[in-house]
């Protein structure tokens, strides 16, 4: 894989919003295909992501490209 390539998450749910965010969290540029009403929330508060193993970090909406239009 190469590092300096965007990914992108189409579909961006509960697996997908993990996925992206630990990404994004690892310093790779990431984009979102999420529903509006994900945007705004995402857009507002950040993206938090957790495991049960202890992982818990937050995301700042500008690390992430969010788009409700494949």
């Amino acid at each position: 894989m190469i590092a300096t390539k965007p990914i992108s998450v189409a579909g961006a749910g509960s697996i997908g919003c993990f996925v992206g965010g630990v990404l994004a969290d690892a310093g790779r540029r990431v984009s979102l295909l999420a529903r509006p009403r994900m945007i705004e929330e995402i857009n507002g508060n950040g993206l938090r992501v957790t495991s049960f193993e202890g992982f818990d970090r937050l995301v700042a909406s500008n690390r992430i490209s969010l788009s409700d239009d494949p």
